[in-house]
């Protein structure tokens, strides 16, 4: 899958991780710890998701950025809040094709599908936090893990983290079964590809565990470290400061 594309499908599972975000944390903790974000909790995560969910459903309704973020009331649940703002979300975005033209953060990509995707990876990673802090598993589908690594590195990577790349040429591929990404580290950009070339190092795990590790809900040792360590480290740090 190109960054391009995004089937319809991917509507279909943000729905379903949406209701399972709801279903499951009924009756939990809000202030359980989230394991990977250091400082965060349910009660936070699930309002900082509906957050991003109202923004873009406006952002997409209206054409351009707005102006202004919405607001999470002083005396809402946080449960009650996240539950009121995916179905318009689902709604905007499913009144479009994902050819549609739309207004997003991505020069090249500006369909539809940006958000289909945008929303897709950035509601299941937030799923894998609030579900892991009230002692729930998400498991990941194995094309939703491989589209999302390949967002990661060519989105978050390549486009947001901008000419702050600081790199020197290193090249590392990450391999899952399903498919490799061949990363080159530079000075003011970044290479995202699936050429066979000589690599410094490689990363090699199953795609949820890419996935995870990417987005930094996995410990470094998940992945299986070949060649150059340090040229691994420098590629998930970039992305760190890129996701910030």
């Amino acid at each position: 899958m190109t960054a391009r594309t995004a089937p319809t499908a991917w509507l279909d599972v943000l729905h379903a991780t949406c209701v399972a975000v709801e279903e499951l944390t009924a009756g939990a903790r809000l202030d359980a710890a989230v394991p990977w974000c250091a400082g965060a909790d349910v009660a936070g995560t699930l309002c900082h998701v509906g957050v991003v969910h109202r923004l873009v459903r406006t952002w997409v309704a209206q054409g351009h950025r707005p102006s202004v973020v919405p607001v999470v009331p002083d005396d809402v649940d946080p449960r009650e809040w996240f539950a009121a703002g995916w179905p318009p979300l689902l709604d905007t975005l499913g009144a479009l094709g994902p050819d549609a033209e739309t207004s997003t953060w991505c020069s090249y990509h500006t369909t539809a599908s940006f958000w289909w995707r945008r929303m897709l990876h950035e509601t299941v990673i937030h799923a894998i936090d609030v579900l892991e802090a009230v002692g729930q598993t998400w498991p990941v589908p194995e094309e939703v893990a491989v589209d999302g690594v390949d967002e990661a590195l060519r989105l978050w990577l390549g486009v947001a983290l901008g000419p702050a790349v600081g790199g020197s040429g290193q090249v590392v591929r990450l391999v899952a079964p399903q498919r490799s990404w061949t990363v080159g580290l530079n000075d003011h950009n970044v290479e995202v590809n699936h050429l066979q070339i000589p690599a410094d190092a490689t990363a090699v795990a199953p795609a949820e565990v890419l996935y995870r590790w990417l987005w930094g809900r996995a410990a470094d040792d998940a992945v299986t470290v070949g060649g150059d360590a340090a040229a691994v480290a420098a590629l998930r740090a970039a992305l760190t400061r890129a996701m910030q």
